[in-house]
């Protein structure tokens, strides 16, 4: 198919793709298009042409679907954070929920049927954190976000995902920025001094980042009384970051006034959270694969648990104060050693965990060949998934029960299928013989992030007898 390339062509959308995408057929040829739901019929301007896929601008709906809503933010095809704006919210987690299933089939080989996709309390206003790009764009002060794939900065007043506080920062701030003419970060000539404002809120508490580059802001102290004039309780950081990369923070932080952490209840634990803590951003889709997963381990009664990728602690935490078994953290971040060691202390819980600093993929098999005990294994990390000498030593040390959170989905199903033996861990080829060592329980979706293509998932795995 040649120079098709700016041509108009009216189509029939088939399904949703991975990113939330229509999808269509040209003549053989996928064609890719947001914003389009499927069973539509729609007319299609051609922007890109490859050698194995097109994609398209969506000119005009000609019969539209019956799910389709208005989406409630003026700059939803603009931003490129949300990608299901348009779609009707249980639509939204029946495409999560088979998203799960085919994406466990494709990349792992895996034929299993998923539990519903757990929903949120809100489909909107759940964040509790915001980070925003604030940049110097031909002189002028740009707030917002960045377009998908660019740093174009896309400006907002406000995000319908956002909670009231981390919303009503936005206009505090830039404001402020504009009234005392303070210099936004310029990425031509990396200038300037504000380059992110992060922002988290817990109840009426917000605590407030600003990212410079550079060593001060002198009117730090004035922009902190304007806080506390506009908000009931709040922190103020400055954080240094002048390097000149995609990283947001910084590894410095300066306190300019307020309380040093948000200290916050969450399942029956005192939790200080600070600049770079990791907390996940609905509080309520949190709390609901963390019971789910607590549920899980205390049916199985194990006599030991090991949270690898344990981080600062949280789930460990959980774990200890809600089952009698003896608790280790893995954890190769020093710092986020240091922070579990003390929410454990604050909370009574030292003697019931033994967090231990190192790679994973060498503390973990040292760990379980010293242990005889029936044991869980809790797997919690990056987006990335696990690394094949993690995926060895768990298939070297078989613990009974796997505990997989995962929010990069194509990496759980792949490592789903190293455990379950559906693909061979040395060739990434498929097993034509199963002999499983493990067999999934359950694969649970959790909409962790409403309006948006994104999906946490929870499985749980057994060895097999």
């Amino acid at each position: 198919m040649n120079n098709i390339k700016n041509t108009t062509q009216n189509l029939i959308i088939n399904n949703l793709g991975i990113n939330g995408e229509g999808i269509a057929k040209l003549d053989g040829i996928t064609i890719f298009l947001p914003f389009a739901l499927p069973n539509e019929e729609v007319e299609v301007k051609i922007i890109k042409e490859d050698k194995h896929f097109l994609k398209g601008e969506l000119k005009s709906i000609i019969t539209q679907s019956k799910f389709r809503v208005t989406a409630p933010c003026p700059v939803f095809e603009k931003c490129g954070g949300c990608q299901l704006q348009h779609l009707k919210y249980d639509e939204q987690l029946n495409f999560k929920t088979n998203l799960v299933k085919e994406t466990f089939k494709k990349v792992g080989n895996i034929e299993f049927t998923p539990n519903n996709c757990t929903p949120s309390d809100n489909e909107y206003n759940y964040r509790n954190k915001i980070s925003l790009p604030i940049r110097s764009v031909e002189g002028e002060l740009k707030i917002g976000f960045f377009a998908n794939n660019s740093h174009r900065i896309v400006e907002i007043e406000s995000c319908p995902l956002q909670q009231n506080l981390t919303n009503k920062i936005i206009k505090v701030f830039k404001d402020f920025m504009i009234k005392h003419n303070i210099p936004a970060y310029d990425e031509e000539n990396r200038k300037g001094l504000v380059k992110h404002l992060v922002a988290r809120e817990f109840k009426d508490a917000l605590l407030v980042a600003v990212v410079i580059n550079g060593k001060e802001m002198k009117e730090a102290n004035k922009l902190y009384e304007v806080l506390k004039q506009n908000f009931n309780k709040v922190t103020l950081y400055l954080n240094h970051n002048d390097k000149s990369n995609n990283v947001i923070l910084g590894a410095r932080s300066t306190l300019v006034g307020g309380d040093k952490f948000l200290v916050e209840e969450l399942q029956g634990l005192s939790v200080k959270t600070g600049v770079v803590s990791f907390m996940q951003v609905n509080d309520g889709v949190r709390d609901s694969i963390y019971g789910d997963a607590l549920k899980s381990i205390k049916s199985f009664n194990p006599q030991i648990v090991i949270d690898a990728y344990s981080g600062a602690g949280l789930l460990t935490a959980i774990i200890a104060k809600n089952v009698s078994a003896k608790v280790y953290g893995l954890e190769i971040i020093s710092e986020a050693v240091d922070a579990s060691n003390k929410m454990l202390k604050e909370n009574n819980l030292e003697a019931k965990v033994q967090n231990i600093l190192g790679d994973c993929s060498l503390t973990l098999p040292k760990l379980m060949s010293d242990i005889k005990n029936k044991t869980t294994l809790v797997l919690d990390p990056p987006r990335k998934g696990l690394d094949k000498a993690i995926i060895n030593a768990i298939l070297v040390s078989r613990p009974e029960q796997i505990i997989y959170i995962a929010c990069g989905l194509t990496s759980l199903a792949r490592d789903a299928a190293y455990l379950t033996n559906t693909k061979d861990i040395l060739t990434d080829k498929t097993v034509e013989i199963v002999e499983p060592i493990y067999e999934i329980v359950s694969v649970t979706p959790y909409d962790m992030f409403p309006q948006t293509k994104h999906v946490e998932t929870l499985v749980e795995l057994r060895l097999k007898k």
